[in-house]
C-alpha cells in the first residue's frame, strides 16, 4: 500500500457535519490507548511532572496528550497535543491527538480539518485511517471505506476493538461487498476476524454468512477454520439452514439427509456441525476403520455406558422422514444402542430407536417450528449388552 492518496482521486475531507459517530470515537480513543501502552508511554500520571518532561521532547508531549484522551480529558489532551505540534508540525501522532481532542471537545470542523491533514502523512496511522473511514461511508464512497479499514487492520491484525466496529458497519450492503474485495486479497487479519464473532446478533451473522459465500467463489475460499465458528453462532441463532447452506457452499457439496452419510469426515476435535463428532462416554468406545471403498463405524460398551456416543447436525425439511442404516446390531444390544433425532429449536425426540426390536427404516415427522436437527447414536446402560458390539457402513435419512 503507497504511503499516498494517488492511487484513488479522492476529495479533500471538510465538511462542517460531525464525521466521526459516538461509537467510532470510542474505537479510536481505545486504539491511541493500545498505541501508546505498545510505545510505553503513559508511565505517569502527576501533571505537573507529566508537563515538565513533555516540554523535553514530542515523545513526551504525545505520551501526556494521549493520556488525557485515555481519560477524558479533552481540554488537557489539546494543550499536550499542542506543546508536541509547536516542537515539530510534522507529526501523525500529534495531528491524530489533537484532531481527537478537539473531536471530543465537539469541535467537529477543526478536527475534521487535522485529521485531513494528517491524512496527507501517509497510511500507518490507525486511528486516521479509521477517521477516514467514517467519512468516506458518509459520502457512499464504500470502495475508500473499505481501503481505510483495511489499513487500520493490517496495522492491528487481531484488534478485536476494529473487529467490533467493522461489525457494525456490515449491515451497510455496499460496504460489505466492498469488504469483501479486500478479503480477498487475504490479509494477515482475514483469519483472526472471521474467527472472532463475540456474541453477534443475527443481522451482523446474516451478513458474514454473504461475505464466505462470495468468497467461496473466490481465488481465496474460505478455509475451515475460517468457517467452522460461524457455523456454530448460526445453529446457537437457531438459523441451522443457513449454516448449512454456508457449509454447502464453502465446500462445494450438496447435502442431502445428512452432509455424510458414510463416515469419512469423522473425528473426536474440531469438526464442524454437519461432521461426525465422536464424544467420550465412559464405558463405551467408538472407532472408525476402513473397509473396502469406505469406513465402518464401531461402538462396544461394558453395560455401565450411557450417553450420546456420535452426533452430527442437520437441517431437514419440515414433513415426513425416515432414517435408515447400512450395519448390524445384535439382539443382545438392542437395549443398549440406537439412533435418535432430536430438534435443536426445543430439544423433542424426533425419533429414537434404544430399545427398539424392530429394524429400519424408522419413520418420524419434522414440524415447522423445528429449524435444526441434531443425529444422535446413543448407548444406554444395560447389563445384558455387555460385552456387545454394533456395526454401522452407513446412515442416512431420506
Amino acid at each position: 500500500m503507497k504511503p499516498n492518496m494517488r492511487g484513488r482521486k479522492q476529495r479533500p475531507l471538510s465538511r462542517k457535519t460531525k464525521i466521526v459517530s459516538a461509537a467510532v470515537g470510542a474505537v479510536l480513543v481505545w486504539q491511541i490507548a493500545m498505541i501508546s501502552l505498545a510505545a510505553g508511554h503513559s508511565d505517569s500520571n502527576n501533571d505537573l511532572a507529566a508537563a515538565d518532561f513533555a516540554g523535553a521532547s514530542q515523545a513526551a508531549a504525545i505520551a501526556a496528550a494521549e493520556q488525557r484522551l485515555t481519560a477524558n480529558d479533552f481540554d488537557g489532551a489539546k494543550v499536550f497535543a499542542t506543546n508536541a505540534l509547536s516542537i515539530s508540525v510534522i507529526s501523525a501522532a500529534s495531528l491524530r491527538d489533537l484532531g481527537l481532542a478537539e473531536q471530543g471537545l465537539g469541535h467537529w470542523q477543526r478536527s475534521g480539518a487535522l485529521f485531513s491533514q494528517n491524512a496527507a502523512l501517509g497510511w500507518r496511522d490507525g486511528p486516521t485511517q479509521l477517521w477516514l473511514a467514517q467519512a468516506f461511508l458518509q459520502q457512499k464512497d464504500h470502495g475508500s471505506a473499505a481501503q481505510r479499514i483495511d489499513a487500520a487492520l493490517r496495522i492491528a491484525p487481531q484488534s478485536t476493538a476494529l473487529f467490533d466496529m467493522l461489525d457494525q458497519q456490515i449491515g451497510d450492503t455496499g460496504l460489505t461487498n466492498a469488504m469483501i474485495e479486500r478479503l480477498q486479497l487475504n490479509p494477515d487479519w482475514r483469519i483472526h476476524y472471521l474467527r472472532y464473532l463475540n456474541n453477534a446478533p443475527l443481522p451482523e451473522l446474516i451478513s458474514r454468512s454473504r461475505m464466505l459465500i462470495a468468497l467461496a467463489s473466490s481465488s481465496t475460499p474460505p478455509s475451515r477454520d475460517e468457517t467452522i465458528p460461524l457455523l456454530y453462532a448460526l445453529i446457537q441463532a437457531d438459523r441451522t439452514k443457513l449454516a448449512r447452506l454456508v457449509w454447502e457452499h464453502t465446500q462445494h457439496v450438496t447435502i442431502g439427509g445428512l452432509y455424510d452419510p458414510s463416515f469419512q469426515q469423522t473425528g473426536v476435535s474440531d469438526m464442524a456441525p454437519f461432521e461426525w463428532s465422536i464424544l467420550p462416554v465412559p464405558g463405551a468406545n467408538v472407532t472408525v476403520n476402513s473397509q473396502g471403498p469406505g469406513n465402518i463405524l464401531s461402538a462396544t460398551t461394558d453395560g455401565s455406558a450411557s450417553g450420546t456416543l456420535l452426533r452430527q447436525m442437520t437441517a431437514l425439511t419440515p414433513g415426513d422422514h425416515s432414517l435408515t442404516y447400512d450395519g448390524t446390531i445384535p439382539v443382545a444390544a438392542h437395549n443398549a444402542f440406537g439412533w435418535r433425532v432430536r430438534c435443536t429449536t426445543d430439544g423433542r425426540n424426533l425419533m429414537n430407536s434404544v430399545r427398539e426390536s424392530s429394524g429400519p427404516p424408522y419413520r418420524f415427522n419434522v414440524p415447522s417450528t423445528c429449524k435444526g436437527q441434531r443425529v444422535e447414536l446413543l448407548v444406554a446402560s444395560s447389563a445384558a449388552a455387555a460385552g456387545s458390539e454394533v456395526h454401522f457402513k452407513k446412515v442416512d435419512i431420506n
